[in-house]
C-alpha cells in the first residue's frame, strides 16, 4: 500500500510539473505584458534622462545588458527546446519515426539512394510547376523559353525565377539519422567538432572576459530613483529570457516535429515501394 501511495504521489507530482510548464509557456505573452506594464509605471513616475551615446557609463551598461541577454536567451532557448522534446506530440512523432527507421535494412541502402534522388528530382519539378502556375504560365511555355523562344519581360522574369530553383539535398543519412545533421552520407563529425564546441563556448567566453575586466564598486546612493533606474535597465532580461524559452519550445514542437514526421512519411513511402 505504501509503495502504491508513493508511486501515485510521483505521478501526481509529474503531472503537476507538466501543468506548470505548460502554463508558463501558454502565458509567456501575459508575463511579458506584465513586466512591460511595470516598466511603464516606473517610467511614468520617474524622470527620464538619456545618456549620450558613446559615454563610458552608457557603453559599459549596454555591453553588460547585451551580453547578458544573449547568454540568457540562448540558454533558455535550449531549455525550452528540451521541454518541447518532452511534449506528447514530439514523443509521438519520434516514436513513429524510430519504428519506421528500424525497418530499413542495410541491403536497402542502394535502393534508398535511388529513392532520394528520384524524390528530390520530382519535388523540384513540382515546385517549379507550382511557381509557374501561380504566375500564370505553363510548363510548355517554360520549355519553349528554354528552347530560345521570345517572351516579354514579365514572362522572362518568371522563367528566370523558375530556373533559380534547386533540388533539395536528400540522402539516406538525412532520412535515417535521428539527430540534426546535414545531407552528406560520408562526413566525419570530428572535422566539425572543434568549431561547434567553440561556437557553444563563445557566449560563456565573452561573459568571462567581461566579468574579469569589470571592477564593481558598491553604490552608497541607493535612493528610490536609483533603484527604479536599475529595475528599468534589468526589465528587458526576463522578457528576453521568456522569449528564448518560448522560441525553443515552439521550435521543438513545430519545425523539428514536422521534420521528423516528414522523414517518417518518406521512409514509409520508400518501404511501400520497396515491398512491391
Amino acid at each position: 500500500m505504501k509503495k502504491e501511495g508513493f508511486e501515485d504521489g510521483l505521478l501526481e507530482y509529474g503531472a503537476m510539473v507538466k501543468r506548470g510548464r505548460g502554463y508558463l509557456i501558454e502565458n509567456t505573452g501575459k508575463i511579458i505584458a506584465a513586466i512591460t506594464a511595470v516598466v511603464a509605471v516606473l517610467v511614468t513616475f520617474t524622470d527620464i534622462t538619456f545618456f549620450g551615446i558613446g559615454g563610458v557609463e552608457f557603453t559599459s551598461t549596454l555591453a553588460v545588458l547585451l551580453l547578458s541577454s544573449y547568454v540568457i536567451y540562448f540558454s533558455l532557448e535550449d531549455a525550452g527546446e528540451r521541454l518541447g522534446e518532452g511534449s506528447d506530440s514530439f514523443k509521438a512523432a519520434r516514436d513513429a519515426y524510430e519504428c519506421v527507421r528500424l525497418r530499413i535494412k542495410p541491403d536497402m541502402i542502394p535502393a534508398l539512394r535511388a529513392f532520394c534522388t528520384d524524390y528530390a528530382s520530382s519535388e523540384l519539378k513540382f515546385r517549379r510547376s507550382s511557381l509557374l502556375c501561380s504566375l500564370g504560365y505553363s510548363e510548355a511555355e517554360y520549355e519553349a523559353y528554354k528552347g530560345g523562344a521570345a517572351f516579354d519581360k514579365r514572362a522572362k522574369r518568371a522563367f528566370r525565377g523558375a530556373d533559380r530553383l534547386r533540388a533539395v539535398s536528400l540522402s539516406p543519412t538525412t532520412l535515417l539519422t535521428s539527430v540534426r545533421q546535414g545531407g552528406e552520407e560520408l562526413r566525419n563529425p570530428e572535422k566539425t567538432r572543434l568549431p561547434r564546441l567553440a561556437l557553444k563556448l563563445l557566449p560563456s567566453t565573452l561573459c568571462m572576459v567581461l566579468t574579469a575586466s569589470v571592477i564593481l564598486t558598491a553604490r552608497t546612493d541607493l535612493t528610490p530613483s536609483v533603484l527604479a533606474d536599475g529595475i528599468l535597465k534589468l526589465a528587458t532580461l526576463p522578457i528576453v529570457g521568456f522569449r528564448g524559452y518560448e522560441s525553443g519550445f515552439a521550435y521543438a514542437t513545430g519545425p523539428r516535429c514536422a521534420w521528423i514526421e516528414t522523414k517518417t512519411r518518406l521512409l514509409e513511402c520508400f518501404l511501400k515501394q520497396n515491398e512491391c
